[in-house]
């Protein structure tokens, strides 16, 4: 586990009394509540005057057990710096009331000033942190003062609703279960209460004119299935384009969990995963001491290569500057099955049960889908077997033409890689809710029978996917816990509505394309030719072969006869 943030590696050493010592303070805030802060200094007579100071604010607690006491010792013992560590607002010794995120966009800003009017500090800060300690970082950085020069952040997101809420969908396993390790049930039940995208939301969302006040530099790492991949993503190529020239933003993306670097991950024994080993606290080294320049690129990736048997995977360490990368080719697939309309049950008593993925409190990782693909209330269509090795990377997007026979319903599309022995490993997977297909920020009913537009996106991949293997794709009304049940009624959650089962008509005619747009980075992917327009027909000579016959819970085969592979002649780049 990485369980020690700056993924830091220790070595331990023997001690008789730790050199750093505490003080607690309680810092003000604008509004007059105060926040219970430790201030870890190191020894004056070793690092004598003014220091450079590392902030950590956490509603975890503010206090350094082992092994994070490790922290400490390596900051201040041995390199001189000093080391605050801040309850945030209503946790642990800190006043006010806990409304998690909603108030660090001022807390964090504030706790800085007050670091920087200290005669201990030399004006230089830093800050640290993972998952929620990382987003109060994200969150005070656009009005941070100067003083802070750099914030080193892993796992975090920088936009809390779409996290919580991608495409109108409540993620009961990452929402529901965090919340309810806290005494914050009212913060449930508001939360609950806005489950559009309103301007409630706006303390927890940092928006394009925030981004371009950001001055500090960020170091992100991430895990292309971690619970905040898509936001972390979008959030670093956003600094790099909106804040301020020359800050000098970096993304280390693994292809790790949440939190977790070792392998297995999920179900795949890799190779060669460890991430690249800069020593990040070169980092503060260099943005709080002016110590080296750091050589290392904007972006670094890691592409996954699935073997043969689904269950061992190598990969490499890719360079680049934004992600997406924009030279990857976006290759709309166009889904084909056995009908025009495929309807499906959705029972919200037996839903689709979540298998992996980017979870926190459930498994995890890449793992097997085939028993789910099996379903009868699920929809597969598959890819031919790839005659030659081809990349996706980048972030896949899904355009699904549905109905509901009810006021509400929700499409969530699963993509995997299908190894040659069966095995249907997951990628990425995405969601969107249909009260707010029409305006995410204002539930709208459905009209029931009627087909409407479902836009997903779905979560950052790298892979490269062998010749033999084929691509996936899985359309279903349902994916729980990862996505709490939807009722299936357009009524608000704050309601509580009785949930009801309903059916979800998928249409992949011309008339309504259903696609799944793959960012191609190399090579060709084994998929159909574009549907003719609607009204026109096919050539009765001319080789189809992929509307092959195959219902709900059976897998489409998308290749053309005679293994002839029709390269898309509609792509475009990445803007």
């Amino acid at each position: 586990m990485r369980t020690i943030v700056l993924g830091l590696v220790f070595v331990m050493c023997a001690q008789t009394a730790r050199a750093a010592t505490k003080t607690e303070v309680m810092v003000p805030m604008p509004d007059g509540t105060r926040l219970m802060t430790d201030v870890w200094r190191p020894n004056p007579a070793q690092f004598p005057g003014p220091r450079p100071v590392i902030l950590r604010r956490t509603p975890y607690g503010r206090g350094f057990p082992f092994p994070q006491s490790l922290l400490v010792w390596n900051l201040a013992d041995l390199n001189g710096y000093i080391v605050v560590s801040q309850d945030v607002r209503g946790r642990g010794g800190s006043e006010g009331t806990f409304l998690p995120f909603f108030t660090d966009a001022v807390d964090g800003p504030a706790t800085m000033r007050w670091i920087e009017q200290q005669d201990w500090c030399d004006g230089n800060i830093g800050s640290f942190g993972a998952s929620a300690e990382g987003i109060v970082q994200l969150l005070a950085l656009p009005d941070a003062p100067d003083s802070l020069r750099c914030a080193h952040v892993q796992n975090a997101s920088d936009n809390l609703y779409d996290s919580l809420m991608p495409g109108g969908a409540w993620r009961a396993e990452l929402t529901t279960s965090w919340l309810n390790g806290f005494p914050t049930p009212t913060t449930l039940a508001a939360w609950r209460a806005h489950e559009a995208k309103s301007t409630y939301w706006d303390p927890v969302v940092v928006d394009a004119a925030e981004r371009s006040r950001i001055r500090a530099r960020v170091y992100m790492t991430s895990g292309f299935f971690d619970i905040f991949a898509l936001q972390q993503t979008a959030a670093f190529s956003h600094y790099v384009t909106d804040s301020a020239p020359g800050s000098g933003h970096t993304l280390v993306l693994g292809p790790w969990t949440h939190g977790d670097a070792q392998t297995p991950i999920g179900e795949l024994a890799y190779a060669n995963v460890a991430a690249p080993t800069d020593d990040n606290l070169a980092f503060f080294n260099h943005c709080l001491k002016g110590k080296g320049t750091p050589n290392w690129p904007s972006l670094r990736y890691f592409v996954t290569q699935i073997g043969d048997d689904g269950a061992a995977a190598t990969g490499e360490w890719r360079q680049g500057t934004l992600w997406p990368p924009p030279e990857s080719i976006l290759t709309p697939w166009y889904l084909t099955a056995a009908q025009d309309v495929t309807t499906l049950t959705v029972d919200p008593s037996n839903p689709v049960p979540t298998v992996g993925g980017a979870n926190l409190s459930v498994a995890d990782g890449p793992r097997d889908q085939s028993a789910l693909d099996a379903r009868g209330d699920v929809l597969t269509i598959t890819t031919a077997p790839g005659t030659s090795d081809y990349e996706l990377i980048g972030n896949p997007k899904a355009r699904i033409h549905a109905a509901s026979a009810t006021t509400d319903v929700d499409v969530v599309v699963r993509l995997t890689q299908v190894a040659p022995n069966g095995k249907s490993l997951l990628l990425t997977d995405g969601v969107r809710r249909g009260r707010f297909v029409a305006d995410p920020s204002v539930l709208t009913p459905l009209t029931p029978g009627a087909p409407v537009p479902f836009e997903l996106d779905l979560g950052p991949v790298a892979v490269r996917v062998k010749a033999g293997h084929r691509l996936r794709v899985a359309i279903s009304g349902t994916n729980s816990p990862h996505y709490e049940v939807n009722p299936n009624v357009a009524e608000p959650l704050s309601s509580s509505p009785t949930p009801v089962m309903t059916t979800l008509s998928i249409y992949t005619d011309p008339a309504h394309p259903s696609t799944v747009t793959l960012p191609v980075a190399s090579g060709t992917p084994p998929l159909p030719p574009p549907p003719p327009p609607p009204g026109e027909g096919v050539d009765a000579g001319a080789p189809t072969g992929y509307n092959c016959g195959a219902g709900p819970g059976q897998a489409v085969s998308m290749g053309v006869a005679g293994g002839v592979i029709f390269a898309l002649r509609r792509r475009r780049r990445h803007g």
